[in-house]
């Protein structure tokens, strides 16, 4: 992509109409799409201009302000209408273990620092202390958007634990500082104390991938029932990753 148009650099909460969205995606304009279709081709579109290649400067801030303007255009088809539905996998199917995460992650990791941004944008708007209260209710309601969350009894892993996948790039500085394309950012939420918590993260460069190409183990000690265990995870050889299986090793006492 050889540079950044006005109408390409659109704030992150401009509206960006289907057709136009369907477009910046590179999506066909003729047929229904699912949910994975849309993420795939965010992903996809995001990663052609990932921030984290660029160093501080123009280049980094034209690929921020191109990376919000494709996060509209991914909600505006979401808003549109239900996306198509994809067939429900069947008993036995690796997919069901894969869930709709898979497409997440690297896309929070390329926005690194993109809520930093936003918040001091926010706030040297103003320096009224009202202003500063609405600065802070709407950083709250952009972590709530880029939030998504799956209940123990949905990700079904061996240690029942839940799930949060962050899009917003909060965790960006835990990243892994040898991997250059950022990293996924997530946190599992066990339902018990575990004094060693396993994660098996996958990693694919296959989106229709229903087995992992390369595994990693990551352990966390102290793991707290309902308190988040955040997870940065990362490896620059492949374009898709995930949260494969949470595991107690040691007991909580």
């Amino acid at each position: 992509m050889a540079g950044v148009t006005d109408r390409q650099a659109a704030p992150y909460d401009r509206a960006v109409d289907p057709n136009t969205a369907r477009a910046l995606l590179r999506l066909p304009p003729d047929h229904p799409v699912t949910l994975d279709e849309i993420d795939a081709a965010y992903l996809a579109a995001t990663w052609d201009r990932h921030p984290s290649r660029y160093p501080e400067g123009e280049e980094r801030r034209e690929a921020e302000a191109w990376a919000r303007t494709l996060s509209a255009a991914r909600e505006s088809l979401i808003n549109a209408g239900t996306p198509a539905t994809p067939p429900a996998p069947t008993p036995g199917d690796p997919r069901a273990r894969r869930r709709p995460w898979v497409v997440v992650g690297i896309v929070a990791g390329s926005i690194a620092g993109l809520g930093a941004v936003l918040a001091a944008g926010l706030f040297l708007a103003s320096a009224a202390v009202s202003a500063a209260s609405t600065a802070a209710e709407r950083q709250e309601a952009q972590s709530e958007i880029a939030t998504d969350r799956y209940d123990a009894d949905y990700t079904a892993y061996s240690f029942p634990a839940g799930l949060e996948v962050y899009s917003d790039g909060r965790l960006w500085q835990d990243c892994p500082p040898d991997e250059v394309r950022g990293c996924w950012q997530m946190a599992v939420l066990p339902e018990a104390d575990c004094a060693r918590l396993v994660v098996t993260v996958g990693y694919t460069d296959e989106y229709t991938a229903t087995v992992p190409d390369a595994v990693e183990r990551l352990t966390f000690d102290d793991a707290k029932s309902g308190s988040p265990t955040y997870v940065t995870f990362a490896d620059d050889d492949y374009r898709f990753g995930w949260i494969q299986d949470v595991e107690c090793v040691a007991p909580g006492s």
